[in-house]
């Protein structure tokens, strides 16, 4: 016998634990939750109003895996008292818009070594943020070149790093203006995103840390300098942080031996960059010298393109979306367009990636799109999630299924209905009306008891007319 499972997402109301012996206090929890942006439209948290707070709480432990009460328990307090990136840690802005990034692929860069630091060890500093930038211009079509923060020569340099105490000012620019690392916890550096009109940002990386400055693997319980510099100049890139536990923009200090880009980050810095160009092997004979190309898949030239009613028998790869009485139908890599007014058919499909272009090659498919009442639509392809505007395919946010749904399985299809109720089927005969803001589950069951005659496994859903 089936049993319906019920798992509401309610907005707690508790009281926030006290601090005691040396605990986290209401006052730096409100602090820290929001600089990171975990209170909205101007929302006040304090003694007399623990609503905002608990429901902040809530959000930031949902985000982070944390035990979701909305209070101060003693995993949230731990984990809030660990080092952080002085960057705020808003999932509400853009993660990776086009118009926060630099409008060139060649930048120039300097540091600033502590003066504390002898001669020998400036040059480790210099190495090591060489390192951090090779990590990103080795997944991407970027470019940096160093200049000697101390040479004679007037060149304008696009990022400036320096280490600082926490009270500190600008390096360059903003004629020196005072930009203080926040208050509430312990922060180990912070960046400033760019934008199309930059021609210089900072990072300002904490100079009173003792930091690892020697060759990988790093010993337990040191402070990795490649790591937090490697972070930081992904913000200057102008990518947000990530709640992927494996990212390298996560903004907790995570303890790993070796410094590496996830899959997540090679993504994130392709999407705003581009990927690095395929190198070309010249071969030279004592004849002739010709240049030589990767030859393409085979199987990808001869691939024939389908015909739209030879779709009746392939729905498993097949997705749809409706948006402005348009039918967007997807199969595999290609799209349909159908005019729901005039009844009018694409006959010739679309490749997706030639009209989504922010989605990886190789592509397999869409597993499922819907557009939510805000019109943002969600896109799920892989293992990965995207929220893009729909007029302008400005990707506002990505993230992997598996950091947003921990321990769900598959996603088979997903619809948003006219009342604005967005359900997610998966691929184990369970379905889940989904917090939008959130990205939780409100309420889960069982596809078969909820809708009689629906068969356990499904190919796909989509929202068709108001009747």
């Amino acid at each position: 016998m089936y049993v319906i499972l019920a798992l509401v997402a309610t907005v707690v109301v508790a009281l926030i634990h006290p601090a005691s012996g040396g605990e986290l206090t209401q006052e730096e929890a409100q602090t820290f939750l929001r600089f990171h942006g975990y209170f909205h439209n101007n929302e006040s948290a304090d003694v007399q109003n623990l609503e905002p707070l608990a429901a902040g709480l809530s959000e930031f432990q949902a985000i982070y895996n944390l035990p979701e009460d909305g209070t101060l328990n003693p995993q949230t307090v731990s984990f809030i008292q660990n080092y952080w990136c002085g960057s705020s840690d808003n999932y509400y802005t853009l993660r990776n818009s086009k118009q926060g990034k630099w409008n060139t692929n060649i930048l120039r860069w300097t540091v600033y070594p502590p003066s504390t630091a002898y001669l020998p060890h400036r040059q480790k500093y210099i190495g090591i943020t060489r390192q951090a930038f090779e990590m990103w211009s080795a997944n991407s079509n970027l470019q940096f070149e160093y200049v000697n923060p101390y040479s004679q020569k007037n060149i304008s340099v696009n990022i400036v790093i320096s280490f600082t105490e926490a009270n500190h000012t600008f390096q360059r620019i903003n004629n020196r203006d005072w930009c203080p690392f926040p208050t509430g916890g312990m922060i180990l550096g912070h960046a400033y995103f760019p934008d199309l009109m930059s021609t210089t940002e900072e990072v300002h990386i904490q100079k009173s840390l003792s930091w690892y400055l020697n060759e990988e693997p790093v010993p337990e319980g040191a402070r990795s300098l490649l790591r937090v510099l490697t972070h930081e100049i992904g913000h200057v890139l102008g990518i947000a942080h990530s709640a992927n536990y494996e990212s390298i923009m996560y903004p907790s200090l995570v303890f790993e031996n070796t410094t590496k880009l996830s899959q997540d980050d090679i993504l994130a810095i392709q999407e705003l960059y581009g990927s690095k160009p395929a190198v070309r092997t010249t071969v030279t004979t004592t004849k002739t010298t010709s240049t030589t190309i990767p030859t393409p898949n085979t199987q990808e030239i001869n691939l024939k393109v389908p015909k739209l009613c030879d779709l009746n028998s392939k729905m498993s790869n097949t997705s749809f979306l409706i948006v402005n009485n348009k039918l967007y139908l997807f199969y595999k890599k290609y799209v349909w367009m159908l005019n729901l007014n005039t009844r009018e058919i694409q006959d010739t499909p679309l490749v997706i990636t030639d009209w989504l272009t922010f989605l990886p090659t190789p592509f397999e498919k869409i597993s499922g799109i819907y557009q939510k009442p805000d019109n943002e639509v969600v896109l799920f392809s892989e293992s990965m999630v995207y929220i893009f505007e729909y007029a302008s395919f400005k990707v506002l946010k990505r993230e992997h299924y598996n950091v947003l749904m921990r321990n769900y399985p598959a996603v088979r299809g997903v619809v948003n209905s006219y009342r604005g109720k967005t359900y997610w089927f998966f691929d184990n005969n369970m379905f889940s009306e989904i917090d939008d803001c959130r990205f939780l589950p409100k309420n889960t069951a069982l596809i078969t008891e909820q809708f009689t005659g629906v068969p356990s496994k499904i190919d796909s859903v989509f929202r068709y007319t108001d009747v």
